[in-house]
């Protein structure tokens, strides 16, 4: 092809918009007008915006591992497979906001050391949070009430949180409900921006704060930090507010206090909204878990987490144990959701699938997995991590044997005893008593097995743990209501069983505390 060059014209043209535009440059209006001036400011704010440092979205790391390599062929059997998310570490981001809602129980129950470590904590937890985050103070006893409203923490307002903080005592019975109902309607109180109000506008900048129907801003993490010692007056519309906080992705911490709480219906909480559940027992450990909180709260990387399984040929899903699964039409696969996660943070699944039978040789499409998860950095929408598992069936059970990682058995049989205890504690709160013996009888027994034949010493200590609740499984029903004489639906009265003694429900306690978050951390 031949080569054009330009013409004198051309050049006369070139020259003549050379010096137009070196007019608009000088900041004189030049010959094109003001108008053109003020065009060339708002490109040179959009080239600074241009010029400011990439931020690379946030990438979670997928890894599985399976119990054995090798199926055996020609019959069915099943296999355990590990998932591993993690997320990356030290990443020196600026973070999004968080509004966070403080809810504390200051029933009569909570009187002397424990409503002064209380108010040490929260207000430590007021001081870790940062400039521009939302703080709010609930605290419930007969009734619930807002100590301190939605409020922007600055050095003020930080000063007046520490203020109310002070004023909470401990007295009446325990609303827990009442508290959990205030806290959700301060998650979408004003002040609504978790920005600086244009004043020439009076209005606030979109991804800061709620939008105006009052739906969370996605660049916005909400969090609740429950600390409760009690069993509430009533239970029943728990369960309804607890589906709200899920539906607006708030996540509930539940801390349960000392020995008399309900851990069943506190732990629940945290796991509905995929938030944290810790039993703490002093006064001065309440402080330390406020500020790990803050902590992940100010570390955290991506919310929103969700994992598919898209199931190969003759496969099926047993359970992922300790989690619920989901089947999503639209998508034709289980699905389970995790919440969200922080800088360094490693979250495990136990898989058991059911696989049928294959061919010697044969490869077995076990399942496609799909990690989707929103990045809060970058605000850049869902992002996606994809990984593919597989087996090979084997006619040589020598093969089989030795192909087995016992690190993976290991996990997977320990993962279903924690989960087995959940169950018993979860059976017995609710009156099935005969149940949880019997589960807890079959689950000992299967957990002894299996540490002997996978020699694990960590397994059979589980085991020697749950067959200790044993004693105490006739004390955990909960009181049922008694209705008034008078007809309604108002609780009258409460049937109280036999109450554990401080070493029974410590055994209680403690057991819950470590099988959840054996399976949720």
């Amino acid at each position: 092809m031949a080569r054009r060059f330009p013409t004198p014209r051309t050049l006369l043209l070139l020259s003549a918009l050379t010096v137009v535009g070196s007019a608009c440059e000088r900041g004189d209006g030049g010959p094109l007008g003001p108008l053109d001036h003020e065009r060339k400011q708002q490109l040179d704010e959009q080239r600074q915006v241009a010029q400011g440092p990439y931020v690379a979205p946030v990438d979670l790391e997928l890894e599985w591992a399976l119990a054995n390599a090798l199926v055996p062929a020609e019959q069915g059997s099943e296999l355990v497979a590990r998932v591993r998310i993690v997320a990356p570490d030290q990443l020196d981001l600026p973070r999004p906001p968080a509004r966070v809602v403080l809810v504390v129980d200051t029933s009569a129950s909570m009187q002397g050391d424990a409503i002064e470590g209380a108010k040490r904590a929260a207000i430590e937890l007021v001081d870790s949070l940062a400039d521009g985050d939302s703080f709010s103070l609930v605290v419930f006893h007969s009734r619930a009430e807002v100590l301190m409203s939605a409020t922007i923490i600055g050095d003020e307002s930080r000063a007046a949180a520490r203020a109310q903080i002070e004023k909470m005592q401990a007295w009446g019975t325990t609303d827990l409900a009442g508290g959990l109902r205030l806290a959700l309607e301060q998650l979408g109180a004003a002040p609504i921006s978790m920005a600086e109000v244009d004043p020439q506008t009076g209005m606030v900048p979109a991804g800061a704060g709620v939008w105006a129907s009052g739906s969370p801003d996605p660049q916005v993490l909400e969090r609740v930090v429950l600390l409760g010692d009690g069993v509430p007056n009533d239970p029943r519309p728990i369960a309804g507010l607890t589906q709200q906080f899920a539906a607006r992705g708030a996540e509930i911490t539940a801390l349960g206090y000392g020995l008399e709480y309900d851990e069943v219906l506190l732990a629940s909480l945290a796991e509905q909204t995929h938030g944290h559940f810790q039993f703490v027992e002093q006064p001065d450990a309440v402080a330390a878990l406020f500020r790990d909180e803050v902590l992940h709260i100010q570390r955290t990387v991506a919310r929103d987490l969700r994992l598919g399984l898209g199931l190969g040929p003759g496969v099926r899903l047993i359970e992922v144990v300790g989690h619920n699964s989901q089947w999503n039409a639209s998508l034709g696969r289980q699905e389970v959701v995790l919440g969200s996660i922080s800088e360094g943070q490693r979250q495990e699944l136990i898989v058991r699938l059911a696989v049928g039978p294959h061919s010697d040789g044969a490869t077995v499409e076990l399942s496609d997995l799909e990690l989707g998860f929103t990045d809060v950095y970058t605000g850049t929408g869902s992002r996606f991590e994809r990984a593919f598992l597989a087996a090979t069936a084997s006619a040589d059970p020598t093969a089989i044997d030795s192909s087995r990682d016992l690190e993976i058995s290991r996990a997977g049989a320990r993962a279903r005893t924690h989960a087995a205890t959940l169950q018993v504690l979860s059976l017995a709160r609710n009156g099935q008593l005969e149940q949880a013996k019997a589960l807890l009888t079959e689950s000992v027994k299967w957990a002894k097995a299996e540490s002997k034949a996978l020699s694990d010493v960590e397994l059979d200590k589980q085991a020697e743990e749950l067959a200790a609740l044993g004693p105490e499984l006739k004390s955990l029903a909960r009181p049922q209501p008694v209705a008034h004489g008078g007809g309604g639906d108002q609780a009258g009265p409460q049937a109280f069983p036999a109450q554990p003694s401080p070493g029974g429900a410590r055994k209680v306690k403690a057991a819950h505390s470590a099988a959840y978050n054996g399976l949720h951390e």
